[in-house]
């Protein structure tokens, strides 16, 4: 519910209290005025009780003075006296004065009471008339006075007509309703009490619902972000407004987006790193792991988190790596420990691995290097080593012997021991060129001149630069390959295609052939060289492009092999091209090597 989005917090509590304050306010301004209506009510019915009372006491003096003109004898002395006469009429000024100071906010009554006062100026004036006749004719002549008489009274008892006279009866009436009134009005303020009353308790209660139901329904929806954000889940939108939940929820929002920008850098760093990195728990269970274990193991990192670790540990490595954690765990280990793992093909790779022990998360926090390629490289290097002593050191050892042969031999064995020291000095010659040439196709130093030829030719030009060495081991080449246009460097391709067709004569049985094929296939020309010797262990297909690898050919004679550069050449020439070349073999059934080149 949004009560005032516009306002801050403390301005809606302080509008909130102040409504109901207002509300008091509206209620004595209320009560004042029905107190003032009371009392003006009061007011006019004590005037309306008063100017009652002043027309009775007119009323009362006028009847008084009629009933002295009872007989001739009364009006004469009314007339010709002034003592009576003069009383009454000063009564009746008193009485009108009054009147009119009571009803002077009263016009309409103003009327009546000057109309009486009139009526009572026409008595004295009747009188005057009478006094005169009766000083001129004595007590004569009264037949000839009674009308003089009767309009006498007439004009007295007008003093208080039957207007007047209404005028006193309402104001008689109203003067009795006074307590009527009064109870209406008691019972009127009563009743705008008690609704005022219950009104502000209910305008309070509402307040103070809706108030509470505002804020607290807020403050449960920050609270559930809390919980939101600490399970990693959408928070609820963003709370619009200015006050200070909305401004404390808005700074929240802003924290929490913040947090998750910090979350995905971590998350892409962690992610783009090339070692593996986990957290594995006391219990040795991976608890989080980082993509690169695809890579480095195999493994979807989905089916290595709650995996063991010593699952992935090698037996024979895995006391080492218990006592290793052992004492990460104390605080005490090495920096550093090589452990070998299996991948999910059950190869073997080494590995480097270093751990940080978290007592907050009860879990080691480990960095995990792939170091195959260094251990491999390091064990390449011995072999090469071994291998490239033994290479030179024969031919040198040879070399040196036919030099001292050469120093004492007759005349016809000396040009036996000059070409034995010629063979040995080439065999260590094309070993170091074999070996240049490696080094510089891998640092890009060796630059193709492509062009644009009939595959053919190379193929026959390698058929007739082999042919001896195929015709002294009783091997057959022969070309089904069609005469596809290839743009190739056509010295590069006439040493691999050379490589090749050796390589498989070398290996073949007497008898046997060696086939060399071509066809064009999805923008690539497809070569290969097939011999029918007994292949290559499937162990060893993926090393027979390494250097100084003898392919791990089961030929039974280990007089056959060589320095194993061949197919490494090979291998690193294709490359140049942009092309592939791999290995096919089934026991007895022979080997097949393919290459591509583009176009």
């Amino acid at each position: 519910m949004k009560l005032l989005p516009k306002f801050s917090l403390s301005q809606k509590v302080l509008f909130l209290v102040a409504l109901p304050m207002a509300a008091q306010l509206f209620l004595i301004v209320g009560l004042t005025k029905v107190q003032n209506d009371s009392e003006k009510q009061l007011a006019e019915t004590e005037q309306a009780r008063k100017i009652a009372d002043g027309i009775n006491h007119l009323s009362t003096d006028v009847y008084e003075l009629v009933g002295t003109m009872g007989d001739e004898k009364s009006l004469i002395a009314l007339s010709t006296t002034e003592g009576p006469y003069l009383e009454y009429r000063k009564r009746f000024e008193g009485d009108f004065a009054d009147l009119r100071r009571l009803a002077a906010d009263k016009p309409e009554i103003l009327i009546d009471i000057d109309k009486s006062a009139k009526a009572l100026d026409q008595v004295t004036e009747d009188l005057v008339e009478l006094k005169k006749s009766l000083l001129l004719y004595g007590s004569h002549f009264r037949d000839e006075r009674r009308p003089m008489w009767r309009k006498l009274r007439e004009d007295t008892l007008r003093a208080i007509d039957s207007e007047l006279f209404s005028v006193g009866e309402k104001s008689r009436r109203l003067a009795d309703q006074n307590p009527e009134i009064h109870a209406a009005m008691r019972r009127n303020q009563q009743q705008v009490m008690i609704t005022a009353a219950i009104a502000g308790i209910l305008l309070t209660v509402a307040i103070a619902v809706i108030l509470t139901k505002s804020i607290t329904q807020r403050l449960a929806r920050m609270t559930e972000n809390t919980y939101r954000l600490a399970s990693d889940k959408p928070l609820h939108p963003v709370q619009v407004g200015s006050d200070d939940i909305s401004k404390l929820d808005q700074v929240f929002h802003s924290m929490a987006s913040a947090l998750a920008g910090a979350a995905r850098k971590e998350s892409a760093f962690i992610d783009s790193a090339n070692d593996v990195l986990c957290m594995v728990g006391s219990n040795g269970r991976i608890n989080s792991i980082n993509p690169a274990c695809q890579k480095q193991f195999g493994f979807p990192r989905e089916d290595l988190l709650g995996s063991h670790l010593r699952d992935l540990v090698l037996p024979a490595d895995q006391e080492r790596a218990r006592h290793y954690f052992d004492r990460v765990h104390e605080g005490a280990a090495p920096d550093t420990i090589e452990l070998r793992m299996r991948r999910v093909d059950r190869t073997i790779i080494d590995s480097i691995w270093s751990a940080q022990w978290s007592k907050e998360e009860d879990s080691f926090f480990c960095t995990i290097h792939d170091i195959t390629q260094i251990r491999e490289a390091e064990r390449a290097k011995q072999e090469i080593l071994a291998m490239v002593t033994h290479d030179l050191k024969t031919p040198l050892t040879t070399l040196d012997n036919a030099l001292d042969l050469l120093a004492n031999a007759t005349a016809e064995k000396r040009n036996y021991y000059v070409g034995m020291a010629k063979r040995n000095v080439s065999h260590m010659t094309n070993l170091i060129a074999d070996l240049l040439d490696i080094e510089k196709a891998k640092a890009g130093m060796i630059k193709l001149a492509k062009e644009e030829f009939p595959i053919s030719e190379c193929i026959d030009a390698t058929i007739s630069n082999t042919a001896a060495m195929a015709e002294a081991r009783q091997v057959k080449v022969i070309s089904q390959a069609p005469d596809l246009l290839i743009e190739a460097d056509p010295d590069a391709l006439a040493r691999v295609m050379i490589n090749l067709v050796s390589n498989a004569i070398k290996f073949s049985t007497p008898g046997s052939e060696v086939v060399i094929g071509a066809e064009r296939t999805k923008g690539f020309a497809q070569i290969w060289v097939k011999d029918q010797g007994q292949g290559i262990a499937a162990a060893d297909l993926d090393k027979v492009f390494d250097r100084f690898q003898q392919a791990g050919r089961s030929r039974g004679s280990q007089n056959e092999g060589g320095t194993g550069l061949g197919l490494t050449i090979c291998k690193e020439f294709i490359r140049l091209h942009g092309g592939k070349i791999w290995a096919e073999s089934q026991p007895n059934q022979g080997s097949k090597f393919t290459f591509t080149l583009p176009g």
